[in-house]
């Protein structure tokens, strides 16, 4: 307000207009057919208590970032020491080749970008 002038300013949105989302929908069809919904990344029940402790624990030591783009080193040995041991290949976990990457989309999509150059 400036003296005894005031005014509204209009307020825009600058997101789509997308109506329903996928994750609607995916709720919907898991409700209508009983089915577990896995839609937005987690299950619609409870988590094993050991879990939940599990990753209480991993919290309170500090482990609540994301990883680094490779993945975290003691799971690309672990990796590489089970893919030794159930198949005899080997892999080094110290390698730019040999990556762990978080989330569903990215290693796809890394793979491509990988493969196509």
């Amino acid at each position: 307000m400036f003296g005894s002038m005031s005014f509204v300013l209009p307020i825009v949105s600058k997101l789509p207009d997308v109506g329903t989302s996928i994750f609607s929908v995916m709720t919907r069809l898991a409700n209508d057919h009983g089915a577990i919904n896995l839609s937005q990344g987690f299950p619609d029940f409870d988590c094993d208590p050991a879990l939940v402790e599990a990753v209480a624990r991993a919290m309170r030591e500090g482990h609540n970032q994301y990883p680094p783009m490779p993945g975290v080193l003691a799971l690309r040995e672990a990796i590489a020491e089970k893919v030794t041991r159930c198949y005899g290949a080997t892999y080094d976990p110290y390698d730019s080749a040999f990556w762990w990457p978080p989330g569903v989309r990215q290693p796809p999509l890394s793979g491509l970008r990988r493969g196509l150059g």
